[in-house]
């Protein structure tokens, strides 16, 4: 599964996870840093094929469709791991609004 992909995926599961469980303390300030944080998480655990990370952050009921629609569940996505090639690429957001 492309790295992209899965990144946009686990943005909108940990988005609609945040909004229905208990806010952080700190206001909406917090809670944007805290997405912040988990996408660059993502984008670094996409790099160095850090499938430890994505079995904490995908539910058991994951579920992706990819732009072919070809569906990929978490038992699949988590088997990925074997292909996956470290590699030395960074991920940086830019200009982003939550």
């Amino acid at each position: 599964m492309p790295p992209f992909f899965v990144f946009v995926v686990l943005l909108l599961f940990t988005t609609g996870s945040a909004q229905s469980s208990k806010a952080p303390s700190g206001g909406s300030e917090k809670i944007k840093q805290t997405l912040l944080q988990i996408e660059r998480e993502i984008g670094r655990a996409n790099f160095h094929c850090d499938y430890k990370y994505f079995d904490l952050v995908e539910a058991e009921e994951f579920v992706f469709t990819d732009s072919s629609g070809g569906v990929t569940n978490k038992k699949e996505d988590m088997a990925g791991e074997k292909g996956c090639r470290k590699n030395d690429f960074t991920y940086d957001l830019d200009d982003t609004h939550v």
